[in-house]
């Protein structure tokens, strides 16, 4: 990733009060290269020097968020999230809403348990 966002959050009206929807910095950088930049999962991959089934995985993340928002009209906030600036430097960014890293961890624990469930085999 080579910069910020420009603008990182998008609120339609009425929304002040609402609960925002988390998109982390790699989801933005993925949705970013591959649906404006229109870079092939591979491309994007080779890009954030990641693997292309963890494009896949970030890029379906950040399309249910952004469809949640634009569904049920709720804010949108890009922060947090492990991200790798131009150069090769890992700089995890601290999330701006004072509420935003324990809403972060608990999504990352949810997707933890998620992945653990689906990798188990029951006989």
């Amino acid at each position: 990733m080579c910069g910020a966002p420009q603008v990182d959050t998008f609120c339609p009206n009425g929304c002040e009060n609402t609960e925002p929807i988390l998109l982390t910095l790699d989801e933005y950088e993925v949705i970013r290269l591959v649906d404006l930049e229109q870079q092939t999962h591979e491309q994007c991959a080779a890009q954030m020097d990641i693997s292309r089934s963890t494009v896949q995985e970030i890029y379906e993340s950040a399309r249910r968020k952004i469809a949640a928002c634009l569904v049920h009209g709720k804010p949108l906030h890009i922060t947090g999230g492990n991200y790798r600036i131009c150069g090769g430097q890992e700089a995890p960014l601290r999330p701006l809403l004072p509420d935003a890293e324990s809403q972060h961890r608990k999504i990352q624990q949810k997707m933890r348990r998620r992945l653990h469930y689906e990798n188990c085999s029951y006989l």
